[in-house]
């Protein structure tokens, strides 16, 4: 990559660059995440999922019996917050 932010050879290197650098390269798209097709337990937390810089965020849950999940979300780095309980 010959654009002064890219410091490496084939086998790797380093990006060095400004966020506004970062739109360049499109905005972020994907499916998926630490949980996708895991089996968990209640009170058993997830790992973190950075979810910044999506403009459409969507959470699909399912489950094999008659349950209350509660989805809590720590979008202020303060601790997490209950977003929504789902029957």
């Amino acid at each position: 990559m010959e654009h002064g932010h890219y410091f490496g050879n084939d086998a790797g290197g380093l990006w060095f660059g400004a966020i506004d650098d970062l739109w360049k390269l499109g905005k972020p798209v994907g499916e998926g995440g630490v949980w996708k097709n895991t089996n968990v337990k209640a009170g058993e937390p997830s790992l973190p999922c950075l979810m910044t810089g999506y403009d459409r965020k969507k959470v699909m849950l399912t489950a094999d019996r008659n349950v209350l999940i509660r989805l809590e979300v720590d979008f202020d780095l303060t601790g997490f917050h209950t977003y929504k309980t789902i029957k």
